[in-house]
């Protein structure tokens, strides 16, 4: 990721720092907002942060820890640990990459100098776009994906075994459910979950195997007819439950079994937030839905 400095900044508009603060004022007491809103920008380029940047780290810290490096006012604590410290550096990347995506950025925050606080509530209205975009497309893929496991879900009669139901609990799939569990048994070990499901499965449960780790990567992110148990990157990133899950993502849901796909009318998040090709982090964050909130289960 690149960490060059962010965009030069330009003069700055008292109209436009007033009209963002009026709409933050009307965000805050829920009254309606323009069609054409001059926080419309920052918010867009906030829902992107999660797809096109880090799922995990907060919208919020990358700001702070960004901005204090920017304006040379980064006092390491003397107690920071490598491990902080790896997290600061990292965050401050991450800002430095983010605001790349919008020009005016500079110019907005400089102009909340007078009042800090407004500068807290742009920075709380980033980050909450931000979590609703994440959150929106978590509690979409809740029941797609399921489905996903399946060779071919479009096939009349496709189902898993046991279904999974729309609006079911997600306690009863993971290592509850045979399809989930062989999405997250590790590729390595899918022969061995194969000859004996149940097995595997309680061996898991009872805490005597350990899950898949970046060691050993779960077979949904694999295509099985391209892994090899030597070769750790064959095949990899080239699962359908993935594939699956990055179409309706950003190419819309009809398009997860058919890419050809363009009925609807909605723009789908690629076209929205400027996507040419698949990128990097695009992958690993379809990864992460499919992971972290479609199939797995913490016990």
């Amino acid at each position: 990721m690149s960490s060059s400095s962010p965009p030069p900044e330009e003069p700055r508009n008292p109209g436009r720092i007033k009209a963002i603060l009026d709409s933050l004022e009307n965000m805050q007491g829920g009254r309606k907002r323009k069609k054409i809103d001059p926080l419309d920008p920052y918010l867009k380029a906030a829902r992107a942060f999660p797809l096109l940047h880090d799922p995990f780290v907060d919208l919020g810290a990358v700001f702070y820890d960004g901005l204090k490096a920017d304006h040379d006012e980064e006092h390491p604590d003397e107690d920071e640990t490598p491990e902080e410290r790896t997290g600061r550096i990292y965050r401050i990347n991450v800002f430095r990459d983010f605001v790349k995506r919008i020009p005016t950025i500079s110019t907005t925050i400089s102009g909340f100098e007078d009042d800090p606080s407004k500068l807290e509530d742009f920075i709380d209205a980033l980050r909450n776009a931000a979590s609703l975009a994440r959150a929106e497309d978590t509690c979409k893929l809740k029941d797609l994906c399921p489905s996903f496991l399946l060779d071919d879900p479009s096939k009349p009669g496709a189902a898993l075994d046991p279904p999974i139901i729309k609006g079911q609990s997600k306690s009863l799939r993971g290592w509850n459910h045979k399809a989930t569990a062989r999405g997250l048994c590790p590729m390595v070990d899918i022969m061995a979950f194969d000859e004996d499901p149940r097995s595997y499965m309680d061996l898991i449960l009872n805490g005597e195997k350990r899950p898949p780790s970046f060691k050993k990567l779960p077979s949904c992110l694999y295509d099985e007819s391209l892994a090899d148990p030597r070769l750790k990157r064959s095949g990899f990133l080239r699962g359908k439950p993935l594939e699956r899950t990055f179409h309706a993502i950003f190419t819309g849901p009809l398009t997860a079994l058919d890419p050809t796909s363009r009925k609807g009318t909605m723009q789908p998040k690629g076209v929205i937030h400027g996507m040419t090709e698949p990128t990097g982090r695009a992958i690993a964050y379809a990864a992460v839905q499919v992971l972290s909130h479609s199939l797995w289960v913490q016990h």
